[in-house]
């Protein structure tokens, strides 16, 4: 991975554009939070960290979840998170409320989180093969 040096975020191409900004600390992003969105989080990040080791990088427009590039992000929505998962196909779920073909990289794959009861066994399943096809994924 590429660390960009003037914020010390890291990436998986070199020179990759962004907003350089450094991250934040979990705790600072969830400072004022709704209580529900911090139980989706610790719902989330806990099912990716029990697939295997995850870079978790708290930014301005949201949560991302890494391991040689974002394979998960937590977007925030009035209510909740709008979660996306990047896959090596679209989702044929009606919980999905948008697809993005991503080209050769898969399909991000948008599903509304309100609670940490979204965060259920179907879901928890999704995560773990976006962490597997994260490890699997050309780079």
């Amino acid at each position: 991975m590429w660390e960009c040096p003037r914020c010390d975020r890291r990436f998986g191409q070199a020179n990759r554009p962004h907003v350089c900004v450094p991250a934040m600390a979990i705790d600072a992003y969830f400072v004022d939070a709704e209580p529900e969105d911090r139980e989706i989080y610790e719902a989330v990040a806990a099912t990716l960290i029990e697939s295997g080791p995850v870079e978790i990088e708290a930014v301005s427009v949201g949560i991302l979840f890494k391991r040689s590039r974002t394979f998960v992000e937590l977007r925030p929505r009035k209510r909740g998170f709008a979660c996306s998962m990047i896959l090596p196909d679209a989702l044929g779920s009606d919980r999905v409320t948008r697809r993005i073909v991503l080209g050769t990289r898969g399909v991000a794959n948008f599903v509304r989180l309100e609670s940490a009861d979204d965060v259920d066994e179907e879901l928890r399943e999704w995560l773990a093969m976006a962490y597997d096809a994260a490890s699997t994924r050309v780079r």
